[in-house]
Formats: C-alpha cells, structure tokens, sequence
C-alpha cells in the first residue's frame, strides 16, 4: 500500500528499534522492507522546529491541545505540506488563529 509517511510514522515509532528490525528480517516481501528501511532512514528522527514554547509564546494556555498542535505540524512536515521553519511557524499562526475564532 502507498501510506502517507505520517501513518508510517505513527505506526511505527512505538517500537523499538529491534523489533523494527526483526520486522524486516521476518518479511518475504521487498515493498515491506523498503517502507520499514524508509521509516528507519527518512522518517524516525525528523522532527519539527516548533516547541511548546513557541505555542505559549502565542498565548494559548498550556494543556492537551500542544500536542494535538505540535502533532498537525509534524505530520504536515512528514508528508511535505511543510517544508521548512518558516512554513511550519505560519502553519503554527493558522492553528492559533482557528482556534481563537473558534472561543
């Protein structure tokens, strides 16, 4: 199947790394083992430039919704909606924006 590098990663990144391995030392199909190869390579380590104190510094209180922010913004880094810092901060004042309109 094409998944999205966000599943991929969300489904993967629980796991240790041996168990990804041995993962694909159990597969008998090449795809499989190229898209865990692609996780462990490409994906596992990427990370996004924004913080929570980037959020706080917005003035959004503290609490559950950092991570529902920081997680849009790293899966829109994944998938290459957003490709750099200064994409990822004005994917950052979007959110912000709908959420104040939504108060």
């Amino acid at each position: 199947r094409d998944l999205k590098n966000s599943t991929l990663y969300f489904n993967l990144i629980t796991y240790p790394t041996e168990i990804i391995l041995y993962m694909m030392v159990l597969t008998d199909s090449k795809k499989t083992r190229e898209i865990i190869s692609h996780f462990q390579s490409k994906l596992k380590y990427k990370k996004s430039y924004i913080t929570g104190i980037d959020i706080k510094n917005l003035g959004i209180e503290p609490g559950p919704i950092y991570k529902d922010i920081l997680n849009k913004i790293l899966i829109a880094r994944l998938d290459g909606v957003v490709k750099s810092e200064k994409k990822e901060r004005i994917l950052l004042n979007e959110l912000a924006y709908a959420l104040n309109k939504k108060k």
